[in-house]
């Protein structure tokens, strides 16, 4: 039996409760995959690979392919110097950078896993301090209650902790703390110096969002200053990747804000030219925040140039949404935005067979990606998710 794979439905953009994540389990984002009738699902972790086994492992029981993926915050010090966004629309010089088909399984002796671990340390670093200032704050208003790394890293995270755990491990202590909803809002008035809080008490996660907008982050009494030294240069966070077997994926932001781009994204044209100068021959977005009118528009100009295109959901705040992938204001897909996407997913399955098999995949020995090869690795794909989906 062979599949048709343009009318498959794929996610290729997920974390996991391994950095951060809408679901309370791996195992959840399969049996809601499966019930959303999606067949391709990629993990895409900030610095971890610590969810790929688990991953696996319930994508082989699902019978649903696995993209295994990974994210990395970086800067690139000129561009900041020079005041430029990239994809980040608060921070200039600061760039996401993904790896996909990353080779499975990940080889824990090597130089890339140790650096990356690295990284994890360096996080939580930063979370312990964070915690460090929010316990000292609580203490300044008289409230008696100290929170513990450890503790939150048990109940709310794996092995790393970030702004995130920590914002919900506040939100459930005050629900526990506070007995009826007006207790909490008074509560939430002491955390924020006077203030009330804005967001609906039932809407869990618009008051953690609130939480780590008014307490850890910029202007907040537990916030932290990420040091420069914490980010990598883009050069750095490709050849990790590549050294992981994966291919550099560069996550495109798009419209944000009522259609405002950032510097680096405005022009397509010069976009494309600086992703080429990098080496980065793949794309992703995220729908969903995304103007269907632009989405299309972007898509179309970077499928004609050959670039691999994937699409997914993120799923990285409090909030549960489905799996299945729509624009901005929940517009469906285009068939040829679904088509597209598909044919990412399959160029990327592709590579990752060829890396696992101790093959050269989409990427030549110097780096660089074979766009020029669409066509060919596209075939490769095909076959390699009709093998796994048809089995």
């Amino acid at each position: 039996m062979s599949i048709d794979i343009s009318g498959l439905k794929a996610n290729g953009h997920l974390h996991t409760p391994y950095s951060f994540s809408s679901f309370t389990s791996v195992e959840q984002i399969f049996q809601l995959a499966k019930a959303e009738n999606i067949s391709i699902v990629g993990v895409n972790d900030f610095f971890t690979f610590d969810g790929y086994n688990e991953f696996n492992q319930f994508a082989k029981k699902s019978k649903l392919y696995p993209m295994f993926g990974i994210e990395f915050i970086g800067l690139e010090k000129q561009m900041q110097q020079s005041g430029v966004l990239i994809n980040d629309p608060a921070n200039p010089g600061r760039i996401y950078i993904s790896g996909k088909g990353i080779k499975y399984p990940v080889n824990e002796n090597s130089n890339y896993f140790k650096k990356i671990t690295k990284l994890q340390d360096q996080s939580n670093a930063q979370s312990q301090l964070m915690i460090e200032k929010l316990n000292i704050f609580l203490q300044s208003i008289g409230i008696k209650k100290t929170f513990l790394f450890a503790e939150i890293q048990k109940q709310f995270a794996h092995k790393q902790v970030r702004e995130r755990h920590i914002a919900k491990a506040l939100r459930e202590w005050v629900f526990e703390y506070a007995a009826t909803n007006d207790e909490r809002k008074k509560t939430f008035v002491q955390l924020f110096q006077g203030k009330d809080l804005n967001s609906d008490l039932e809407n869990i996660s618009a008051v953690e969002n609130e939480i780590r907008d008014r307490i850890l982050k910029k202007g907040g009494v537990a916030f932290v200053e990420e040091s420069d030294e914490n980010f990598l240069p883009l050069d750095e966070i490709k050849n990790l990747i590549i050294e992981a077997g994966g291919i550099p994926c560069y996550p495109i932001l798009l419209d944000f804000k009522d259609g405002q781009f950032t510097g680096f994204e405005k022009n397509y044209e010069e976009m494309s030219i600086q992703l080429i100068e990098w080496g980065i021959g793949c794309i992703e977005l995220i729908p969903q925040r995304n103007e269907l009118k632009y989405l299309e528009g972007l898509v179309k100009f970077f499928n004609e140039r050959n670039f691999v295109i994937t699409f997914g959901t993120e799923h990285n705040t409090p909030s549960m949404s489905p799996l299945s992938i729509n624009a901005k204001g929940n517009q469906n897909l285009t068939p040829e935005l679904q088509r597209i996407s598909n044919e990412g997913c399959a160029i990327i399955a592709a590579h990752q067979e060829l890396v696992n098999n101790e093959k050269e995949g989409f990427l030549d020995e110097e780096g660089n990606p074979k766009n020029h090869q669409y066509k060919a690795f596209l075939e490769m794909g095909k076959e390699v998710l009709n093998n796994y989906l048809t089995l």
